[in-house]
């Protein structure tokens, strides 16, 4: 009895290594996809600057300058993009949790709809603040000279 649960346990340690492993590598493979595919879209949009820009600097760069310029661009741009909702998400959620609590816990027998109608403009504000600072970013890469959709990758 003992030693077939042992050899059940072992047979199960086994399966999740494997599936581990492959998931893993699996990833790995999507990685190198994406980072391949942006390369691809960043040399295409720097030949697309180098043939329409008028800023001298552009035109002052070699192909491979220019192509590891816009790869930055786009790399730091999404970053920074995804920083942003991370954090905006972080703080909506702890909005959440926080009127939920204060609502229903804390107020268990006083009004509700005030702690949730704040809760509800402290949400609202977070998603100007977000869209906010979205713009910002945005106009940042503008003044660049920067086409943002051109920028904006899938990550």
């Amino acid at each position: 009895m003992w030693l077939f649960l042992g050899a059940l346990f072992l047979v199960v340690v086994i399966a999740a290594a494997i599936t581990d492993s492959s998931k893993r590598n699996e990833e790995a493979r999507e990685k190198v996809e994406k980072s391949r595919l942006a390369e691809m879209r960043a040399k295409a949009y720097a030949d697309y600057l180098k043939r329409t820009s008028t800023r001298p600097d552009i035109a002052a760069m070699t192909d491979d300058e220019l192509s590891e310029h816009v790869f930055d661009a786009i790399r730091t741009f999404n970053k920074k993009r995804e920083e942003l909702t991370k954090g905006m998400s972080a703080l909506a959620g702890i909005v959440i949790i926080t009127t939920l609590v204060v609502a229903f816990v804390v107020l268990a027998d006083g009004p509700k709809q005030g702690a949730l109608l704040i809760g509800f403009m402290a949400f609202i504000g977070i998603f100007a603040m977000h869209a906010s600072e979205s713009e910002k970013i945005a106009s940042a890469y503008v003044a660049k000279g920067f086409e943002i959709e051109r920028l904006k990758i899938e990550s």
